[in-house]
């Protein structure tokens, strides 16, 4: 084999950080821009169940949960996610 993994896949995975990097900037920018607390979105993800603790809910539930999510994302981030 003329290479091992090390030399094949590490500059895959550098490349790919640097690209979360920029996701992470750009993230950055938009709450700034939006006086978002750094602290709202993470309590919203742990609050929403977004963790996985629901699995074994019905449909009607989970459509249920998905609308509060929604709305309580709109609450904190009224511009909306980054793109949109």
């Amino acid at each position: 084999m003329p290479g091992s993994m090390h030399t094949v896949s590490i500059p895959i995975f550098i490349q790919h950080l640097n690209s979360l990097n920029a996701v992470l900037d750009k993230a950055a920018a938009w709450a700034a821009a939006r006086k978002v607390n750094a602290a709202d979105p993470v309590a919203l993800y742990v609050q929403s169940g977004a963790t996985g603790a629901g699995r074994d809910r019905s449909r009607r539930q989970r459509g249920r949960a998905s609308r509060r999510r929604h709305a309580r994302a709109q609450r904190v981030c009224p511009g909306g996610p980054i793109g949109h």
